[in-house]
């Protein structure tokens, strides 16, 4: 009986020996045996019976467990009359086995149980799970077996005190196993369907990968078919600019002779109106201020013009001003009208710094005309046609990110004055507009950076422009009196998104204090600054994008034959000479005068 007991934790009878077969001749005891074993018997199903050296079926063993049809139970009528070991048969029939040729038949044991045994089975259940180490949590077949074997132990008891109970448990059996076994179904059911889902979406991925790479030839073929459509463009708007420089060059060669005529009849007119005149309107000519103003060409071109107030339009460089070329100068915006005055260093008046480069065109044009002993004055040389078009005024935003550093933009290659030169965002200042309501203007137009109004606008200093800048260049066509302005940004450089306007810039790039350095004292600097650096440019579709931008030419100056293309304007230089000394000085620059409007 222990061995029983050790098979199987329901309590079973002694085996009893029903009938003897004879052995079929060359079959072995152990395969005699296997072979009598019913067709849904395995390996692992069967146990040895006590006293025994062969198998028996599963109950008694560890086996897997089935769901079986339920018998046709009785009525509840039957019941009453029948015994309590036919109960017992009918809800846990006898197993029996062969072997050696022997059929054995045990039925389970009508013998009610004791508290004794009640607790001998729990010990043995908590020793089975341990010896077979069955998980305590989670599906495992070892457990569920051994509590199988625990709950017909458990209705074998209850149903030799009471059958309908019994039966009852029974039933509670029965709809466990057929839920157990519907949740396998469903679990198999449910592996099937996401094996095929992902069989679906492999051959979905292999038929989007193909689309996707003849999506990318084509890509490169029409990529191809682009570039040789660029190149015929490239190459017949090479024609055309050829053909466009032969036509100027021979209408220019055409107008510089009309224009020498009509200096020759503006300078005797100017000398016939001199010798005309009273002296005490002379007098009232003479001004110590200059007066920039705002005039318009026509209805829907405004320009910025600067004449004197005598009306004779004349460069920065006056005869007050050739001797030196720094002077400090104060300013007023009144009336559409740009008044520069000098600020005598005995006063406390607040005072900026107007310069123009040493190899100022329209100075060396006076010097030149003052050796030659002429009495015209630097307004009226004949060679200087800027002085028929006034001097422009014009803003230039030096725009301070948080981080300290500063911005520079390349103009484009096809503008009219300084093309390629890196400079400053900024332009013109419009009728009735601010200096700083221009420099924010051109600042959003040609950068995408926008000035909040309350970000601190200061004024670094001013400064004469001609170009062409150098005499060998050719005679001066455009001068301009340049405002530089500080504008300090609350967010740091790579914060500021870059939107290039692709109509008057085409590079752009953030410096700091330690390149600026190096740019300003050029050969004096033991920095070497590297050829290119990281900076935003303009791709073949007009997008702006990051890049390598070229900054090896930033020291170069401007020499006549020589390519302006990628050189730092010196106006540029000068003004961030300026912000340098104030980061390095910890000092702001005076404030923008507080009767202009913002």
């Amino acid at each position: 009986m222990s061995e029983n007991r050790q098979a199987s934790l329901v309590k079973y009878d002694t085996p009893l020996l029903v009938t003897t077969k004879k052995k079929e001749p060359g079959i072995s005891k152990a395969t005699q045996a296997d072979h009598m074993l019913p067709s849904d018997m395995s390996e692992s199903s069967v146990t040895s019976a006590p006293g025994m050296t062969g198998r028996v079926p599963a109950g008694g063993a560890l086996g897997t467990f089935q769901t079986d049809p339920q018998p046709a139970l009785p009525a509840l009528a039957q019941l009453k009359h029948m015994e309590t070991e036919e109960v017992l048969k009918l809800i846990l029939p006898p197993r029996q086995w062969e072997q050696d040729g022997q059929l054995w038949v045990q039925s389970v044991s009508t013998t009610p149980a004791t508290s004794v045994e009640v607790q001998q089975l729990q010990e043995q259940l908590d020793l089975r799970l341990q010896q077979l180490a069955a998980y305590e949590n989670g599906i495992c077949p070892v457990r569920r077996e051994l509590y199988t074997q625990c709950f017909d132990e458990l209705i074998r008891q209850v149903t030799i005190n009471c059958s309908e109970r019994g039966l009852l448990l029974y039933r509670v059996r029965h709809q466990l196993g057929a839920a157990l076994h519907a949740y396998q179904r469903l679990y198999t059911s449910a592996c099937a369907y996401g094996v095929r889902k992902a069989l679906m979406a492999e051959e979905q991925k292999v038929r989007l990968s193909t689309s996707c790479e003849e999506k990318r030839q084509q890509s490169r073929l029409l990529h191809q078919k682009a570039e040789q459509l660029k190149a015929e463009i490239e190459q017949l708007q090479q024609e055309e600019k050829q053909a466009r420089q032969e036509e100027n060059e021979r209408h220019q060669e055409a107008t510089q002779t009309q224009h020498a005529t009509i200096q020759i009849l503006k300078l005797l007119e100017q000398r016939f109106l001199l010798e005309n005149t009273d002296d005490s309107s002379s007098l009232n000519s003479v001004s110590v201020n200059k007066t920039i103003e705002i005039e318009s060409k026509n209805s829907d071109d405004a320009s910025q013009k600067a004449i004197l107030n005598n009306g004779s339009a004349k460069p920065c460089c006056s005869s007050e001003h050739l001797s030196r070329l720094i002077c400090s100068v104060n300013f007023t915006l009144e009336a559409n009208a740009l008044i520069l005055s000098e600020v005598l260093s005995s006063t406390n008046q607040t005072s900026y710094i107007l310069q123009h480069p040493e190899f100022c065109p329209t100075r060396l044009q006076h010097q030149t005309s003052e050796g030659a002993g002429s009495s015209t004055s630097p307004g009226d040389v004949s060679t200087n046609t800027s002085s028929s078009q006034g001097i422009a005024v014009g803003v230039s935003m030096l725009t301070q990110s948080a981080d300290g550093k500063v911005l520079l933009t390349r103009r484009a290659r096809h503008m009219r004055t300084f093309p390629g030169v890196w400079v400053p965002p900024g332009g013109h200042v419009e009728v009735g507009e601010s200096l700083v309501a221009a420099g924010a203007r051109e600042l959003l137009e040609e950068t995408g950076v926008a000035l909040q109004p309350d970000q601190p606008v200061q004024v670094l200093g001013m400064w004469e422009s001609v170009y062409p800048p150098v005499l060998g260049l050719g005679a001066p066509q455009r001068q301009h009196l340049i405002v530089y302005l500080c504008a300090t940004m609350s967010l740091p450089a790579h914060a500021l998104r870059l939107q290039l306007q692709a109509k008057e810039v085409e590079a752009g790039v953030w410096l700091s204090a330690e390149q600026v350095a190096v740019v300003v004292h050029g050969p004096e600097s033991s920095t070497v600054l590297p050829s290119t650096i990281p900076g935003i440019i303009l791709n073949g579709l007009g997008e702006s994008v990051p890049g390598e931008v070229d900054i090896s030419k930033f020291g170069q100056r401007p020499v006549a034959g020589a390519s302006d293309f990628s050189r730092l304007s010196t106006g540029s230089k000068y003004a961030l000479s300026l912000w340098l000394e104030q980061q390095q000085t910890h000092r702001g620059c005076s404030p923008y005068p507080p009767h202009a409007s913002l």
